[in-house]
């Protein structure tokens, strides 16, 4: 199976058309010849816009031709206003911003990550961590699954939305000296969520005007609400896999966003039940580690940094913020580092224990010496505090 065709397949996927090494490929030409076919007219540079399945396949080519996708230092000027760099809060490397889009006014976030080389090929481009996010980003956005969901509720729903992709000619866009013609940095530019990250919530209860506009803390928060971010995570984690054997393999709480300005108006549905929802929004973000069945990875290094960094920092001090007199301990750990070999399942095994005082106390039972060994297992394990 060829490289586009794996990539292909992974895309079909999102329309329930079952793809694999055993199925029939479908009909999908090279990326080079679709490009431009949703590009819209007008008066600035854009890079490929990001606004159908089929762009998703798209990006592949770009990276490849980046100089067809290039935004100078004027086109930057011309197209945004820097509101907030967020390099100081952001660990990644990469250049993380706030902007205004002049276009249409509205307000963007927008990811710039390492230089590319363009030398390079697809089979190296596909196991880079910038285009494993950029891919990934752009086909959670138009997941069309809704396993536990309502039928009108799409999966996407717990995804950022994601516009446009190309690449600037500076690391940093808005710095006019920084600028190189020979550079070629992609950027990810998607919508701008007013957030609180769930580590945020429990080691910071002193950033009132956020805790004011979600209208709790960790420590004030209903139990019904805490219950409804636990199971939005667990569903929103389990529709990609679905579809492509995804996994975020980062699942710390500083990649687990709680929306200010949108809800869980809807309903997780198990064994025939019906489980309403309250509070924020759960949204998932940095899929730049998330690994696929079928889809060539980068096994040489993503795996075996992944399996052999059982403490994360992040999640350390959700830890630490919410059980400081008494960790969790090695026999608890052990049991939940070997109850799944799923990295999402083990990471959330560990932010469900961190969070079990507080459950507990508002009669959410979490079960001692028990440790969820799956998807459905998980939010089977969760359905009970509905009843």
């Amino acid at each position: 199976m060829t490289t586009y065709a794996k990539i292909a397949c992974l895309i079909v996927m999102t329309t329930g058309i079952a793809c694999g090494p055993n199925e029939t490929k479908p009909d999908v030409k090279e990326p080079a010849t679709d490009l431009g076919a949703s590009q819209p007219t007008t008066t600035f540079k854009q890079g490929l816009i990001l606004n159908d399945v089929r762009a998703c396949y798209n990006i592949i080519a770009t990276f490849l031709s980046p100089q067809q996708y290039v935004l100078t230092i004027q086109d930057v000027q011309a197209r945004f206003t820097l509101i907030k760099d967020l390099r100081s809060v952001s660990k990644s490397g990469a250049f993380p911003a706030i902007v205004r889009a002049r276009e249409n006014d509205k307000t963007r976030f927008l990811k710039v990550f390492s230089s590319i080389d363009t030398e390079t090929t697809a089979d190296k481009i596909i196991k880079s961590q910038s285009y494993l996010e950029i891919f990934n980003t752009c086909r959670l956005s138009v997941l069309s699954l809704h396993n536990n969901l309502p039928s009108n509720i799409a999966a996407s729903i717990f995804f950022p939305k994601v516009f446009e992709s190309g690449f600037f000619t500076a690391g940093d866009p808005f710095d006019t000296s920084a600028h190189n013609e020979n550079s070629y940095y992609p950027f990810l530019l998607g919508e701008a969520i007013d957030n609180v990250t769930l580590t945020k919530l429990a080691t910071d209860p002193s950033d009132t005007a956020k805790a004011d506009s979600l209208g709790f803390t960790m420590a004030t928060a209903p139990p019904m609400v805490l219950e409804s971010i636990l199971m939005q995570i667990m569903v929103a984690l389990k529709n990609p896999y679905l579809a492509w054997g995804l996994t975020h393999n980062d699942l710390h709480p500083g990649n687990i966003l709680l929306s200010i300005n949108e809800s869980a108006d809807f309903s997780i549905e198990y064994d025939n039940k019906r489980l309403p929802l309250k509070g924020p929004l759960v949204k998932l973000i940095d899929f730049g580690l998330g690994q696929a069945i079928d889809f060539p990875q980068r096994a040489s290094d993503v795996n075996i940094w992944v399996k052999n960094r059982p403490i994360i920092a992040e999640l350390e001090r959700f830890i630490h913020a919410l059980r400081a007199s008494h960790p969790i301990s090695l026999p608890t750990r052990i049991g939940i580092y070997t109850a799944s070999l799923n990295q999402d399942i083990v990471m959330f095994n560990l932010i469900l224990r961190a969070m079990k005082e507080i459950l507990v106390a508002r009669g959410s039972a979490v079960p001692n010496g028990y440790y969820c060994k799956n998807y459905d297992d998980c939010i089977r394990l969760m359905s009970a505090w509905w009843q």
